[in-house]
């Protein structure tokens, strides 16, 4: 891998670290050291290039999660994880293995 594509996924990943962080850009910049001029350099740069309908790996949506010890015990509800278009259901007492597995396979994809 060129270090152009390496800097590349580096910035993927940041972004997706930004957007899940629910920080301002200032705020997040000084924590990460970045400079605001390169994290809006890189969003354009991410968004012309899915635009452009580039390889480039579209950003996940992550969403802030807190859990504490005293957080109350979820429903006997699954879990759903949705990985593109794909919807996975963990239950009680799923196999922690098989969850990344699958989660890497899907990834690959």
């Amino acid at each position: 891998m060129s270090s152009r594509e390496q800097r590349a996924r580096v910035w993927v990943a940041r972004l997706a670290e930004y957007h899940a962080s629910g920080q301002t850009m200032k705020a997040w910049c000084a924590a990460h050291a970045v400079s605001i001029d390169q994290l809006k350099y890189w969003k354009r740069k991410h968004k012309d290039s899915q635009v452009e309908g580039s390889s480039a790996p579209s950003l996940p949506r992550l969403l802030p999660v807190a859990l504490t010890e005293d957080s109350p015990l979820p429903s006997p509800e699954p879990l759903s994880l949705y990985i593109g278009s794909v919807r996975l259901e963990v239950r009680s007492g799923f196999d922690p293995q098989l969850l990344r597995a699958t989660v890497a396979a899907l990834q690959s994809c």
